[in-house]
C-alpha cells in the first residue's frame, strides 16, 4: 500500500510493531488453515481474510490526513483481529 500524503512518503507504518505483528499473524493464520479439509474451508478462508485485513487497515489509516480517520481505521483493524482470533482458537480446540 502506497501513501500519497507527503508526510508519510517514508511508509513509517511499516516500522510500527503492531503492523509487523499483524503481518506475522496473517502468515500464521494462513499456515494453520492452508491444508484444511473441504468441509472447513469456508471457516478457514474467513479467518485468513480477516487476518489479512488487519495490516491493510493499519496501513490505510496511517496514510489518511487526519488522526480521526487514522483512529477509525485502527478500530476497523481491531474488529477484523477480533473476528479472526475466535475462529482460530475455537477451531483449534474441537472439544469445545
Amino acid at each position: 500500500m502506497e501513501c500519497w500524503v507527503l508526510k508519510n512518503e517514508n511508509r513509517a507504518y511499516q516500522q510500527l510493531r503492531v503492523w509487523q505483528d499483524s503481518i506475522e499473524f496473517y502468515r500464521l493464520t494462513s499456515r494453520v488453515f492452508r491444508n484444511w479439509p473441504y468441509e472447513l474451508r469456508r471457516v478457514g478462508s474467513q479467518a485468513i481474510a480477516a487476518s489479512d485485513s488487519v495490516h491493510r487497515n493499519i496501513a490505510e489509516g496511517y496514510c489518511r490526513k487526519s488522526i480521526r480517520e487514522y483512529l477509525n481505521f485502527l478500530n476497523i483493524a481491531w474488529g477484523h483481529l477480533v473476528k479472526a482470533s475466535p475462529d482460530s482458537t475455537s477451531i483449534a480446540r474441537p472439544d469445545k
